[in-house]
């Protein structure tokens, strides 16, 4: 009996050789492998971004760029009115003419407001009731990476240009391409935003879709940024045009277009809400396919 209690105390002593594997394993697994210690820092960095700065970046920066856009638009609305005044009296231009066409900018603004006053907060009630899915981080990663990457080079060589042709506009736009990367590394980063489900269980049809989905969730996300971005960008072409003096009549077309090209961006909460409803049928209709096998299977089983 003494024998037997004391078998049974060194067992419990002892590890088994199954114990034993699995420790020196783990051992192993708390070492940094040298071929991969960079991807390893990368993915710290990208945790701590993950859950600091990144990790309500979207929700606090959204709101206030949906509003300043909204804002934005009356104020393009009046200084095109301004401008259809200014102009025929600096240059040699018919008044009533252009007074026309600085009414039918006012109230084009008016109507367009009201239309992305609508559909902005659309944008998000289709992002939250489509749910999609992906089998890992490791696409999502590597693009915030990239996006983080592109977003300072663009930021550096925009002041570099500004220092070396003396252009501000070019700073400007470095400043704006790395605030819309900052917005694509955060999607990435937090992809709960877009309502995409990290699942080991998704099938390689359903990972196809959601790589597709995540990019025209993005483009939805993003358009509130975007839709801000151009309005404010086409109020300071319009202060150009009404406190800059022009040489030539081609500059005052061009930088005519430019405003009417950039303000133009306050319609894409309209055309992105319905591009987006045609490709989720377009998916509707892939995922009833890719669930057809499935629920065969289950019929069988039921047989």
């Amino acid at each position: 009996m003494n024998n037997e209690q004391m078998g049974n105390e060194r067992t419990k002593e002892e590890p088994t050789m199954n114990e034993a594997e699995q420790l020196s394993i783990s051992d192993e697994s708390k070492k940094i492998p040298r071929e991969a210690i960079t991807g390893i820092l990368i993915d710290k960095l990208l945790d701590c971004l993950r859950s600091g700065y990144f990790s309500d970046f979207f929700e606090k920066n959204e709101k206030w760029l949906t509003k300043t856009g909204l804002l934005s638009l009356y104020i393009s609305a009046l200084l095109g009115l301004l401008s259809s005044v200014v102009l025929p009296l600096r240059y040699d231009l018919h008044f009533w003419t252009c007074f026309g066409v600085g009414i039918v900018w006012f109230f084009s603004c008016i109507v367009i407001h009201y239309t992305a006053w609508k559909f902005l907060p659309v944008l998000s009630h289709i992002i939250q009731t489509t749910p999609t899915k992906l089998s890992s981080k490791a696409f999502l990663d590597s693009l915030a990476l990239i996006a983080g990457i592109t977003g300072i080079i663009s930021i550096l060589g925009g002041l570099f240009l500004w220092i070396k042709t003396s252009s501000f506009e070019t700073f400007i736009a470095g400043i704006f391409i790395f605030i819309f990367c900052e917005y694509i590394l955060s999607l990435c980063l937090n992809p709960k935003n877009l309502n995409i489900e990290i699942s080991e269980q998704t099938s390689v049809g359903e990972e196809f879709l959601g790589l597709i989905s995540f990019f025209m969730k993005g483009f939805l996300k993003l358009v509130p940024i975007i839709f801000g971005s151009g309005i404010i960008f086409g109020i300071i072409n319009l202060l150009e045009l009404l406190f800059m003096k022009f040489e030539y009549m081609g500059q005052i077309l061009t930088k005519t277009s430019e405003v009417g090209n950039l303000t133009a961006v306050s319609l894409l909460p309209v055309t992105s809400y319905c591009l987006f409803l045609a490709y989720y049928f377009v998916i509707d209709l892939a995922m009833a396919i890719l669930a057809v096998p499935v629920k065969l299977d289950r019929l069988d089983k039921q047989k």
